[in-house]
């Protein structure tokens, strides 16, 4: 019988994030961050739905098919979670049984059994979007009475000049914009991959009066550079840069 099987899945999971995922893999920060979230998630749920001991006492074989199965469940019927979302979740725990697989390969077997768990099929959602004249009337609502509603209103011009995702927008800084007759930004995307978009006058305008007048003052060096900071002087997170465009 596999020892494998018997061992601390804490090692493993450490091995898999901290050294395949960033060093062999080169995976971006996201991305490793939602599958730390899923194993988080699941660790939580075996903990308090299956009355499994505390996560660093797991052993490898604790980890299979019918609790993945019941986990997935629970995300559908209990945090109602779309299937988009389910299965990101999913993924995620692929990802590491595919790991071990190939690093443990004696436990094979037993990690086919959970990789052999398929995805669900969604629908493809049609993109919405907004006339020029329904921007202008969300544009004219931002209050400009407080230093949040410039940045607000600079951060949305942003977002619809370069068509930014949400966590490049919270990633973006000072120093990714090229400056001259006709300036530009490089938008760092997934997978490291690197676009150079224009910027109109318009947000050139409005992100310099944002820096000159009401920026927040960064709490650490660490955060000079970004371009949207919070009311505390943070950086945003990707989450925040939702709310602000919903």
């Amino acid at each position: 019988m596999s020892e494998a099987r018997y061992r601390r899945l804490n090692g493993y999971l450490r091995s898999f994030f901290r050294e395949y995922l960033q060093i062999q893999r080169g995976v971006s920060v996201n991305t490793i961050q939602s599958y730390r979230d899923t194993w988080c998630l699941l660790l939580r749920y075996g903990i308090e739905h299956k009355k499994m001991p505390r996560a660093e006492d797991w052993r490898v074989y604790q980890v299979d098919r019918q609790l993945i199965l019941d986990f997935l469940i629970y995300l559908e019927d209990e945090r109602r979670v779309c299937a988009r979302t389910r299965n990101t979740r999913l993924a995620a725990i692929h990802a590491f049984l595919a790991y071990l697989r190939i690093f443990e390969p004696e436990l094979e077997s037993h990690c086919l059994r959970i990789l052999s768990i398929p995805s669900k099929k969604t629908c493809r959602t049609i993109i919405g979007f907004l006339e020029s004249d329904e921007l202008l009337s969300v544009l004219q609502s931002i209050s400009l009475q407080n230093p949040l509603g410039h940045r607000d209103l600079a951060l949305l011009v942003f977002s619809y000049n370069t068509g930014a995702r949400v966590h490049e927008i919270a990633n973006a800084c000072k120093n990714h914009i090229i400056p001259g007759t006709f300036p530009v930004i490089r938008i760092l995307g997934k997978g490291g991959k690197e676009r150079i978009v224009p910027l109109w006058e318009s947000t050139i305008y409005l992100l310099e009066v944002y820096f000159r007048k009401y920026r927040v003052s960064p709490k650490a060096p660490a955060h000079s550079e970004y371009l949207f900071l919070s009311n505390r002087g943070q950086k945003l997170t990707r989450f925040q840069v939702g709310r602000i465009i919903t």
